[in-house]
């Protein structure tokens, strides 16, 4: 139904909006690094007062610190420089944003009275320059409601050189792909100013007004900041608008193609004729446009001005440098709009006679082809569109009853066991009826992943009913985001086929654990992670955390105090209730009770800082779900289960935590180069490349496992077993992360014998005979 009334709307849309046409001026500059000093008026002015300036500057600063500072001093100066530009029609405008990347900068002003009109404001950035990630090149966009038309600006800075041509294409793709904004935008702009708005600033006294901190108390803004200075802000999320879904975008910028193919005293010659026709020829931008390679989506106007660098700065001059750079219209303004006359090009043109850079400014002015929605007239629309749809479906409307619309699951436990609550669906109509689960708007999947659905559609006959289950369960899967702060609350979806939808609210209390958490997240718990969630504390800042999660330690110290002569300890099964015992003082603090763990609590405790041990075969079956225990008010009993059942629990736990990790101890992007590692050198040479904390857990296990071999060292077999076992929890794929997918063949050969490398000075048998030893732990 809501698909119909979208697009039966869309096909009337002219019922009840009307055109508007404004006029918008664009300009980019690449000032080389220079402070604003030259006058900007014959650049900026135009005969008519347009409603929109839209300018990029490029390389605004080169200065190296740059990359690591955030410094708006040159934005402020070059907005006065714009302001001394525009000289009495200064006081006609507001600067509503502005977007900065390092030397990148974007700015919108709107005419005063258009203020109010002006919505959902939303900024983004990407850096695309060194490593394809810093923002020395890149891009910045500024995308804006104009009335009920969308308007997107892209102010961009592509790679440099004659060669690079290649590059330039990948810059620009990987900018359209990059930037992104929200869809809905949690924000809305007031039909009038939040407080008196200050004109865009003609004097030092006022440049505070078009600071950053002078938008926040205007229009509201909506930025996707990066994570550090320089550097664009990670990979856009699933659902994201793109500068494409826009109706009217302008791009401009450095775009650095150049003029290929041709001599420097030809180009010169075709110049001094002004033969630009033949230069555009061989122009490199228009020759990606032509074969589709970039860019050829967009319109560009005819080019009937000099190239715009490079000029020896403060002439008119080409480059006469030891480099003599060809001349190239590096600097261009290129349009899109999803109506074929959404936008016209008035004028476009260089500005010659600015001579402090060794780029010259380009202008272009277009009119925009603006709707306006007439409400009343749309609701009109909207209801007899929905009138329609009702007099077609009222005959055959299908209907139902649903038993419960919410539910409450309580308490939910990490390997908890599952529980399930039912819900039915009964046909209450005439005619049979298909239900099915479906997304929420926006989302791919039809629940979350802690929840599974059985059976998610079906068919029903009138009379009858249908009874679902909703079963929840936290597994290594979804735990991760659950434990980084997400909650058990989910919205189901009951679609009816042509009827209506039921909705199900899904809720219950999350207890967080240590196990499925970032090394890097557990390092900076302030307390056990149960009671630092109670206590609702933060993490520690970083730089205070400690070198190791306390919990690894506590696990490895235990089996180095009371395992090491414990024989098969990681081939035989823990006690569940005993492994959620454990998993509970982890996550609370609480201290181990030997009397429950050992078979002795007075066997003696051994001084090494930390081993651990293991022999012959793996844990192969590790069950998805463990005995929960609801309350721990009676402590579990192994009674006669066998000797040392606490240690090969404790074994059974370090391995499921390390299992459990999101990231494992060797991350995800250096499983290949570890597998393939063939020396004892390259494989200590990649503790480099892994974060500290990686590292630190990384040493600490080996240095534990080293140990465990002094004690054994003749026993080549729990030598290999132990190697076996660590390196295929902590040497895991992204792709195949499961243990038990990956206990086969040559790669879990490869991960045992990486591990070999920091537990062993010198493998004490031939080639063979590893094999042999490898194929029998198999």
């Amino acid at each position: 139904m809501s698909d119909y009334v979208t697009k039966r709307m869309l096909d009337r849309e002219a019922e009840f909006t009307e055109q508007k046409t404004i006029s918008v001026f664009v300009g980019t500059w690449n000032v080389n690094g220079k402070f604003a000093s030259d006058a900007l008026d014959t650049w900026l002015m135009c005969e008519a007062e347009p409603d929109i300036y839209a300018i990029g500057f490029q390389e605004l600063d080169l200065s190296a610190e740059a990359f690591i500072l955030n410094d708006n001093t040159r934005e402020e100066d070059w907005t006065r420089a714009v302001a001394r530009g525009l000289g009495d029609r200064a006081t006609n405008y507001w600067k509503i944003v502005s977007k900065q990347l390092v030397g990148l900068l974007l700015m919108v002003f709107v005419r005063k009275e258009h203020v109010t009109i002006v919505k959902d404001v939303q900024t983004d950035s990407a850096g695309v320059g060194i490593m394809g990630m810093m923002g020395n090149k890149g891009g910045v966009s500024v995308r804006m409601r104009f009335h009920d038309s969308t308007i997107c600006f892209v102010n961009c800075h592509l790679a440099a050189d004659d060669t690079q041509v290649l590059r330039r294409n990948q810059d620009y793709l990987e900018i359209c792909r990059r930037i992104t904004f929200p869809i809905n935008p949690s924000y809305s702009v007031p039909s009038s100013p939040v407080s008196p708005i200050t004109p865009i600033p003609t004097s030092p006294i006022s440049a505070t007004a078009a600071s950053p901190n002078w938008l926040q108390n205007n229009i509201p803004i909506a930025v996707n900041i990066g994570g550090m200075i320089g550097i664009s802000g990670g990979p856009a999320p699933e659902k994201a608008l793109t500068i494409f879904d826009s109706d009217r975008l302008i791009w401009m910028g450095d775009l650095n193609y150049r003029i290929e193919a041709l001599p420097l005293a030809e180009i010169k010659d075709l110049w001094e004729k002004r033969d630009f026709d033949v230069l555009l020829k061989f122009d490199q931008l228009s020759i990606q446009r032509t074969n589709k390679w970039a860019f050829d989506e967009f319109e560009e106007g005819q080019i009937t001005f000099p190239p715009t660098y490079k000029y020896d700065v403060r002439t008119n001059n080409w480059d006469s440098s030891e480099k003599k750079r060809a001349p190239a219209w590096t600097d261009r303004i290129l349009w899109r709009s999803k109506d074929s006359d959404g936008i016209k090009q008035l004028a476009y043109r260089s500005h010659i006679d600015i001579t402090q850079s060794d780029h010259k400014p380009v202008s272009a002015i277009f009119t925009m082809k603006i709707k306006k929605i007439l409400p009343y007239k749309q609701n009109e629309v909207y209801i007899s569109i929905v009138r329609e749809l009702d007099k077609f479906e009222n005959d055959n409307l299908p209907d139902a009853n649903v038993s419960c619309s919410v539910f409450d699951y309580g308490e939910i436990k990490y390997l908890g066991a599952p529980q399930t609550k039912s819900v039915t669906i009964e046909n209450t109509g005439h005619v049979i009826l298909k239900f099915k689960f479906v997304p929420k708007f926006d989302e791919q999947h039809i629940c979350q992943p802690w929840l599974t659905i059985e059976p998610s559609q079906g068919f029903i006959v009138p009379g009858e009913g249908e009874t679902i289950k909703l079963t929840v369960a936290v597994d290594n899967v979804s735990a991760p985001a659950l434990n980084a702060g997400e909650k058990i609350e989910d919205i189901l979806i009951i679609h009816l086929e042509n009827g209506k939808d039921f909705f199900i609210s899904i809720h219950g209390k999350y207890v967080p654990t240590c196990f499925a958490n970032n090394l890097e997240r557990l390092v900076r718990l302030p307390k056990p992670i149960k009671l630092a969630h109670d206590e609702n504390l933060s993490l520690l800042p970083i730089g205070h955390q400690i070198s190791v999660p306390k919990e690894i330690w506590r696990i490895l110290n235990f089996i180095s105090q009371y395992g090491k002569n414990v024989n098969d300890l990681f081939t035989v099964t823990g006690d569940q209730s005993l492994i959620t015992y454990i998993r509970e003082c982890l996550d609370t603090g609480e201290e181990f009770d030997l009397s429950l763990l050992l078979d002795d609590p007075q066997k003696k405790q051994e001084s090494l800082p930390t081993p651990l041990e293991d022999d012959d075969k793996t844990i192969v079956e590790l069950d998805k779900h463990s005995t929960d225990l609801s309350t721990l008010t009676e402590k579990p009993s192994h009674g006669s289960l066998g000797d040392n059942i606490g240690v090969h629990s404790m074994a059974e736990v370090l391995i499921r935590f390390l299992q459990s990790l999101p990231e494992p101890v060797i991350p995800f992007h250096l499983y290949d180069q570890c597998i393939n590692i063939k020396s004892r050198l390259a494989a200590h040479e990649v503790l480099e490349l892994i974060p500290s904390v990686h590292a630190n857990v990384f040493i600490y296990i080996t240095s534990l496992l080293q140990e465990v071999i002094n004690h054994n060292k003749k026993d080549i077999g729990r030598i290999e077993t132990l190697a076996f076992v660590l390196g295929s929890v902590m040497l895991r794929s992204k792709t195949n992360d499961r243990l038990r997918m990956e206990l086969h063949a040559s790669q879990a050969q490869k991960k045992k014998e990486f591990l070999l490398y920091f537990i062993t000075n010198e493998l004490e048998l031939e080639d063979d005979e590893v094999e042999d030893n490898f194929s029998a732990d198999l």
